[in-house]
């Protein structure tokens, strides 16, 4: 649980007034932001949950910085992302937690939406959400380009294989050769 503590001043300058308001924050689930896709539109914060934000708050979140204080529901709603640092507010639906490992149903060929700043998550053009397994995977990802195509493929345990094709013949790019391990984890 999250507390929220506003303090509200005003100061008077020349006849002018301007108005303030601090937003702070004290418990132990406070979590920080951990990665933001391009544009803002899916987060994950540090408690391992994912986010996608509404398009018209997207680039709020553009403004954000990893490692900001984020609070959930501070406004009350369920569906809003609170950064405790700024108090900038934003509607947003949870997708899932970075542990999940959901069927995926559409295998094959898709297109890259987006992906996080650090690698972790990727979201495809159809809106689904994948968390990527490790460090080295990670690494691989970062070197990907938004609209890239790529080959969605089931492996054990739960996880898939996504693989990045080259655009022009569909064979696979160097860095498609080494399978990226994923799990979908849900749709933003």
């Amino acid at each position: 649980m999250v507390i929220v503590v506003t303090v509200a001043s005003s100061v008077s300058v020349g006849g002018a007034s301007a108005r303030s308001t601090a937003v702070g924050a004290r418990g132990s689930a406070a979590t920080s932001l951990v990665t933001f896709t391009n544009g803002g539109g899916v987060v994950q914060i540090s408690d391992g949950s994912v986010w996608a934000i509404a398009n018209d708050d997207q680039t709020i979140v553009t403004g954000w910085s990893l490692g900001e204080t984020i609070g959930e529901g501070v406004g009350g709603r369920s569906d809003e992302l609170t950064d405790l640092d700024t108090g900038d507010m934003v509607n947003a639906h949870k997708v899932g937690e970075m542990s999940t490992k959901l069927d995926y149903a559409h295998t094959g060929e898709r297109t890259i939406e987006s992906i996080g700043s650090d690698g972790t998550v990727v979201v495809l053009t159809d809106r689904s959400v994948w968390a990527i397994a490790g460090t080295k995977d990670t690494t691989i990802v970062n070197g990907w380009t938004y609209g890239a195509q790529l080959t969605v493929k089931k492996a054990r345990g739960g996880s898939y294989v996504l693989q990045v094709a080259n655009a022009r013949d569909g064979s696979l790019t160097r860095e498609g050769r080494r399978p990226t391990v994923a799990y979908y984890i849900g749709n933003a």
